[in-house]
Order: structure tokens, then C-alpha cells, then sequence
């Protein structure tokens, strides 16, 4: 056993570069092939994904105003917090199961389950935004709900994207009328898919070829030098003497 330990050999960077070298052609056709592979499924087999987003303000009820030395109205810090709450509640709303079969029940083509993996919704905080003041009757006291559809049919995201806000201002409306909310911006047929980088896909196929033909190359190298191949081997691994070879 002492014999099998001490003639074990290690790989030095030197041989492991040698060892590719030989071996040059056969990382470089694995690499190409990854690459190529990569590259045809990127360029021609993926399917371009669109999205389009419809906005919704909401505007919260007149509560705990109160007046600050210039006479002008303001809102008390539990008035805020009340109406993140509110807003956070609003997205919920819009993710529930309510709102999905009714959109789906109204699209036709798509299930419940196709429509909830299509849309999502997420709030959009505005700091003293002129553009929604008039409309809240002053900041810090309006939040805008962003509702995105996401699909590979360019002609259906808007339309899912704009049915499923109908659908959240109604049922939000009816569950929880503590403010008002109205459609800001109507989703519009989106002119692009979504930009892709394919240069990164194709970057990553390259080195996963790089790398899976390199690691091919030092395991087949490895197995092979566990086999015993020539007397001296039988001798200093066994310890035993060799009495007959076949050639």
C-alpha cells in the first residue's frame, strides 16, 4: 500500500497544458459546436417577447389635513403611512385570483393561469410630481400603479395590459373605496420586442463549450492513468513480479 501511495503522480500546470495541446482539435470542435448551437437558437428559434404597460393613479380622499405656518394644506405623518398601506393593499388586489379570472374571462384566449404569468403589478412612488399635483391636490399624497403585460403576441399586451387595469380599478373600487382611481395612461401596441443581448448568450455558449470540452479532456486523462498499461506499472503499483505479458 506504502508502494501505491508513493508513486501516485500529480499534474503539474506544465502537463496539464501539454495534455491540452493534444487535444487542441477536440476542444475546438466541442467549443464551435456550443457556440454554433447557441448562436442558431438566439438568431432564429427564440420567440421575440413584447411588453406593454398601462398606468393607474390613485388619489386618496381628503383625511387628517392639517395647516402649516404658510396656511397651506397638509398631510399628518399618519395620514401617510395609512395610505401606503392602502396602496400595498391596491396590489394585492390586483394580483388576486379575482382580477385574473375576470380579465382571462373577458380576453377568451388566455386561462387564469396564462394571465397571471403574463402581468404584474408594482407601484411607482412620486416626490412632488407637478405632473399628478392637480389631480391629488398636492404631493405626497398620490402613487400611480404600474400594470405590465409581457407575451409574444405584439397585438395582445396592450389589450391584456388595458383590460387587466379595467378590471383592477373596478374590483379595487368595489372591495376598498377609500380613494379615487382612474386609468393615467392606456397601454399602446408596442412598435419593438424587448431588447435581448445576444451577444451575451452567445459569449456564455463559448465558454460553456471552452469549459466542457477542457473538463472532458483532464477526466479522460485522469481515468486513463488509473489503467495499468506497461510492466513497470504492474511492478511499482502491485509489487509483484511480472512472469508472463501478452502482447
Amino acid at each position: 500500500m506504502e508502494n501505491i501511495n508513493n508513486t501516485e503522480e500529480y499534474l503539474t500546470l506544465i502537463d496539464i497544458i501539454k495534455i491540452l495541446k493534444k487535444k487542441i482539435v477536440f476542444i475546438l470542435l466541442v467549443t464551435i459546436l456550443c457556440t454554433g448551437i447557441i448562436a442558431l437558437k438566439v438568431m432564429f428559434l427564440s420567440t421575440p417577447m413584447y411588453v406593454a404597460s398601462a398606468t393607474a393613479i390613485v388619489v386618496k380622499r381628503d383625511t387628517s389635513i392639517v395647516q402649516n405656518s404658510k396656511n397651506e394644506s397638509q398631510y399628518t405623518q399618519n395620514d401617510i403611512l395609512l395610505y401606503e398601506k392602502i396602496i400595498d393593499t391596491y396590489v394585492q388586489i390586483a394580483q388576486s385570483n379575482l382580477v385574473m379570472d375576470k380579465t382571462a374571462e373577458e380576453l377568451k384566449n388566455y386561462s387564469s393561469s396564462q394571465v397571471r404569468a403574463m402581468v404584474t403589478a408594482a407601484p411607482i412612488t412620486l416626490a412632488n410630481s407637478s405632473s399628478t399635483s392637480s389631480l391629488s391636490g398636492g404631493a405626497g399624497n398620490t402613487q400611480i400603479i404600474k400594470l405590465t403585460a409581457v407575451g409574444s403576441n405584439r397585438d395582445d399586451v396592450a389589450k391584456i395590459s388595458n383590460t387587466y387595469c379595467k378590471n383592477f380599478i373596478e374590483e379595487s373600487m368595489s372591495l376598498l373605496p377609500v380613494g379615487k382611481i382612474q386609468v393615467l395612461d392606456e397601454a399602446r401596441t408596442p412598435s419593438n420586442p424587448i431588447p435581448t443581448s445576444k451577444s451575451r448568450s452567445i459569449a456564455c455558449g463559448f465558454l460553456f463549450g471552452l469549459l466542457l470540452s477542457i473538463g472532458i479532456v483532464l477526466f479522460r486523462n485522469y481515468i486513463d492513468r488509473l489503467k495499468i498499461g506497461n510492466e513497470k506499472q504492474v511492478k511499482d503499483i502491485l509489487n509483484i513480479p511480472v512472469i508472463v505479458t501478452i502482447e
